[in-house]
């Protein structure tokens, strides 16, 4: 395994416990624009990262776009890590491999939506009852036409070849828990 895939395997294993206490340290210290990474699981997604720079919304709490980190200083149930180095690696490849991805890709992406440029590492995900993949909660292509805010995507390794847990495809998305 190449020192590339070793740091997405480590980027993609889920840590053995919830470091809660350094969570919520820094938490403590982010403001609102910092560039910081979240590693999430999702049982529909599985594990992925994303980076970006944070915002408070609405309701006060901290975001990535428009994923919540963290409820009242505790990080968000779904997070497992920070990554607070402000340090990503952004795709540098053309986004049109997105429609034809096997599911279990893992894939870097490159996204923009109105809050701001975030890229994401992930396995691909397809949805069997609608011709739709993604990555952590973005998509990456929907009826063969390329997901609106994604900009640019490398494919980092092929289904299983990473010797990581994927999610099952799924049957469909839930439209509130997407960004297209």
């Amino acid at each position: 395994m190449t020192h590339a895939n070793e740091e997405v395997a480590r980027l993609l294993t889920p840590p053995a416990r919830r470091p809660v206490a350094e969570m919520k340290l820094q938490i403590s210290e982010m403001t609102v624009g910092d560039r910081i990474g979240a590693t999430f699981q999702n049982p529909m997604f599985g594990v992925y990262c994303t980076w970006g720079n944070i915002r408070r919304a609405c309701h006060g709490e901290l975001v990535l776009s428009v994923f919540s980190i963290e409820t009242n200083g505790r990080p968000a149930s779904d997070v497992l890590r920070f990554d607070v180095s402000e340090r990503s690696t952004p795709a540098q490849g053309p986004p049109d491999p997105a429609r034809e991805l096997e599911h279990g890709t893992v894939v870097r992406a490159t996204f923009e939506d109105y809050a701001g440029w975030f890229d994401v590492i992930g396995p691909a995900v397809v949805a069997t009852s609608a011709p739709m993949v993604g990555v952590g909660r973005w998509v990456l292509a929907y009826k063969g036409q390329l997901g609106v805010c994604l900009r640019n995507l490398d494919i980092l390794a092929a289904p299983g070849e990473l010797g990581l847990p994927c999610p099952t495809p799924t049957l469909s998305w839930d439209d509130g828990d997407s960004t297209i």
